[in-house]
């Protein structure tokens, strides 16, 4: 890192050497033309240059800050490249001493509820003789071409029948499927806190979802439920996944299109579902409602973020919105008897750590030219005595507590480095200027 800044410097040195022949001459030419001006105005040029020379006594002592002035201000615009360049080659390298998170964006689908019917389904085909002779030599398959494939998880019961209708035979295949009729959720209650974290290199966020659903059979008749939870969608592992129906806990044997519980319910029954589990994603949150196209009876979901979102721009706006002053609050959706074809989007923006650090640099100079007019102003209300030498030092350990800001940030936090670089700094300049300042 100090080489960096040392080469910078030398390259920069380099380039005002080789240009030194220009500047040779171009300062011939200026002592040229003012010899010539004075040779024709010598008794105008005598009085400007004594006044000239008073002012020049007053005020030479001042010029040596300015390459000192100039020297800073290349200090920080390297500080600025080496920082950047530095978190460029962190966020490329292969390993990190820190948790880093790739994943994408985590949206969660609606849980859905149906109850099992069975329904009868039948189809007769009239058979010539030339193909009832076909069936007797090659079977079956022979009326494959005529027939649906019957192979179907939701067939429960299939019969084949023959009957003689004069020289023709009537074939009927009668199956029985099962069906699935979707079933309104009577409440959903939904809880969901997202912290927003961010690092050096990416911003993320951990959820924890809470899912409350009551299903009843509004049916006269005693029905086979179902109700089927799709685990959230995006990368990232899921942790302290519990689901519970009726306060204890159930496990599926098979997740791979999610928890499904079944059970047979009494007409008017109902049961309450418990789903909780915690996740990481980034960038956006969403939960998924259209593909429920059926009433929202009672629909709640209160979400609590540490970071205030933005919204989908096509998505369901919150009821209510309860914001902080540091920023995040809670967000709440009420829903009651609505069918909607919108769903439920948070976004969290996002800023890039180089491009944080690239506007926070770019302030450095300012903040060396104020603090030079707030020295100025404090001396000349006071009446106090400044020396160049003073000022010289004072630029020196400004400039050199920013630095440090710089190279503090590869070690410690970003804003952590950023309070104690500009610590540095403070002290430092007040050292060089005296108790006083």
């Amino acid at each position: 890192m100090v080489q960096y800044v040392i080469s910078s410097y030398e390259q920069f040195l380099t380039r005002v050497l080789g240009n030194l022949p220009q500047i040779f001459w171009v300062t011939v030419i200026v002592l040229g033309l003012m010899l010539v001006t004075a040779a024709l105005y010598r008794a105008q040029m005598l009085r400007v240059s004594s006044t000239v020379v008073v002012r020049v006594r007053q005020v030479s002592p001042w010029l040596f800050c300015i390459p000192v002035f100039l020297i800073v201000w290349l200090g920080l615009g390297l500080t600025q490249r080496m920082v950047l360049q530095r978190i460029s080659q962190d966020a490329s390298a292969q390993f990190s001493s820190s948790e880093d998170f790739l994943g994408g964006e985590s949206y969660q689908v609606s849980p859905r509820a149906v109850y099992l019917s069975e329904k009868i389904y039948t189809r007769s085909l009239i058979l010539p003789p030339d193909l009832l002779e076909k069936i007797s030599d090659t079977g079956a398959g022979a009326l494959e071409p005529y027939l649906t494939d019957p192979s179907s998880e939701n067939i429960l019961k299939l019969v084949d029948t023959f009957k003689r209708s004069g020289r023709n035979v009537v074939f009927t295949r009668e199956a029985v499927l099962k069906n699935e009729e979707p079933l309104p959720l009577d409440s959903s209650d939904l809880k969901v806190n997202l912290k927003v974290q961010q690092n050096e290199k990416r911003s993320f966020y951990d959820v924890d979802f809470e899912g409350r659903y009551v299903l009843a059979n509004p049916l006269p008749d005693k029905k086979t439920v179902r109700f089927v939870f799709p685990l959230p969608q995006g990368e990232g592992n899921l942790k302290n996944f519990l689901m519970q129906v009726d306060g204890v806990a159930y496990q599926p044997t098979d997740i791979s299109s999610g928890y499904a519980w079944e059970a047979e319910l009494e007409p008017g029954k109902k049961v309450n579902l418990l789903v909780r589990y915690s996740h990481r994603g980034s960038q956006a949150w969403r939960y998924t409602l259209v593909d429920r196209r059926e009433p929202l009876k009672t629909f709640s979901l209160k979400v609590s973020s540490n970071v205030t979102p933005k919204f989908g721009r096509e998505a369901l706006f919150p009821s209510s919105l309860e914001g902080t002053l540091l920023g995040g609050g809670s967000y709440t959706w009420s829903l009651k008897d609505i069918i909607t074809n919108q769903n439920i989007s948070l976004f969290f923006p996002k800023v890039e750590t180089s491009l944080m650090l690239s506007e926070m640099f770019s302030f450095t100079p300012i903040a060396l030219i104020l603090a030079c007019l707030l020295v100025w102003a404090w001396s000349w209300r006071f009446a106090l005595r400044l020396s160049p030498l003073q000022v010289a030092l004072g630029l020196l350990g400004f400039a050199a507590g920013l630095y440090m800001a710089g190279v503090f940030q590869g070690y410690i936090n970003m804003w952590i480095a950023a309070l104690l670089g500009s610590g540095i700094a403070v002290v430092l300049a007040g050292v060089a200027l005296e108790r006083r300042f």
